[in-house]
């Protein structure tokens, strides 16, 4: 055999080697995805499609560069309910209206099993769920209609589990886990390390509502972890149920005697009224308090989280994050995609060396 052919056989196997393993990496016997209530899903690929409800989720699926796979939302995961420029992309999305009770679940079953009828989604694409008890019930229902692939979180309280839950969703739609979720645990660990053995500042998060007033964030609540997580010690430590409790006077009794206390304002008070109003109606005008603005996606189930984590770990510990820049993962696309330039960038190198070898060989 010539050195020529020997060398067309050895590209050919080369690359239909580094091709095989790129299908069985992407496809071969399919993969699993878990939700936040612990359930296994199995996949066989990844979906085409998305319904989803929550803001945050059509936050992570845009952030992930998959907003084109979104069919339907619910009332708060469009563009409309807060007009964020990341969601304009799925304004002529329909909605399925709300899934906060099961008033609307006999619409949302009819509407989705409608449009698999005339094929616009199939029964295994992906149906993501999330805050409401409402969402397990609405499961069920869809199951018995023959959806397979329904994905429910209810309250996250701890940071860790907003990067598993954006490895999942990303799972679900390319096969593979996502840069985003990795960069969020890269930011956790950087402060982690930057902060430990410090003394931990302190910081408080308020939260308020035009029904229920000013409340304060307890430990077990999303905010109070991100605080944690950045390197700081929360004030609001109660045994009382849910993410809050008390009033404007606890407040003003938590921090009487922690004026070097970060105190993190709810967005809906802070872009209503402003930082200053809180100031003079809550702590009487006093100017020693550092009071910062908690964004609403920072305190939410979507990667945006990391930016707060990051925001806040700067405004308690200037010392340690000023001027330093946040750790970055290796770019927007799957964890797999650095491996698959690996292995291609191996198999050119290989092929090159064989045909430098028969070249040169007498």
């Amino acid at each position: 055999m010539n050195k020529q052919l020997i060398l067309a056989v050895t590209v050919m196997f080369t690359a239909a080697g580094f091709a095989g393993l790129l299908a069985e990496s992407s496809d071969g016997a399919g993969f699993d995805v878990t939700d936040g209530t612990e359930r296994i899903f199995h996949y066989e690929s990844p979906s085409e499609h998305i319904v989803l409800a929550g803001y945050a989720v059509a936050l992570t699926v845009a952030d992930l560069g998959l907003a084109d796979k979104i069919v339907a939302t619910d009332t708060y995961g469009g563009y409309e309910a807060y007009k964020n420029p990341k969601l304009e992309v799925i304004r002529d999305v329909p909605s399925i209206g709300s899934i906060f009770s099961s008033a609307n679940n006999t619409y949302i079953i009819a509407q989705l099993v409608q449009w698999v009828e005339e094929g616009r989604m199939l029964l295994d694409d992906t149906i993501v769920f999330t805050a409401y008890a409402n969402s397990t019930v609405l499961r069920e229902a869809l199951e018995k209609e023959g959806f397979t692939h329904i994905l429910v979180w209810g309250s996250i309280t701890e940071y860790g589990k907003i990067a598993d839950m954006v490895d999942s969703v990303s799972l679900a739609l390319t096969g593979s886990t996502s840069t985003l979720a990795e960069e969020m645990r890269l930011v956790e660990k950087e402060v982690a390390e930057k902060t430990a053995g410090v003394e931990k500042k302190k910081a408080i998060f308020v939260e308020w509502s035009s029904v229920s007033g000013f409340k304060v964030g307890k430990t077990g609540s999303l905010a109070v972890s991100i605080i944690e997580a950045a390197g700081g010690k929360s004030l609001g430590e109660n045994s009382a149920s849910g993410g809050t409790y008390g009033d404007v006077n606890t407040i003003i009794q938590l921090l009487e005697n922690n004026h070097d206390a970060l105190v993190l304002l709810n967005n809906a008070y802070y872009t209503e009224y402003g930082i200053e109003k809180f100031r003079a109606d809550v702590l009487g005008g006093d100017e020693d308090f550092n009071i910062m603005g908690m964004e609403q996606t920072w305190n939410n189930y979507c990667p945006e989280s990391t930016d707060g984590l990051w925001a806040i770990a700067g405004e308690l510990y200037p010392e340690l994050f000023g001027g330093v820049d946040r750790p970055k993962a290796g770019g927007n696309g799957s964890d797999n995609t650095l491996i698959y330039i690996a292995l291609g960038a191996a198999a050119v190198v290989a092929i090159i060396a064989l045909a430098v070898y028969f070249t040169r060989k007498p």
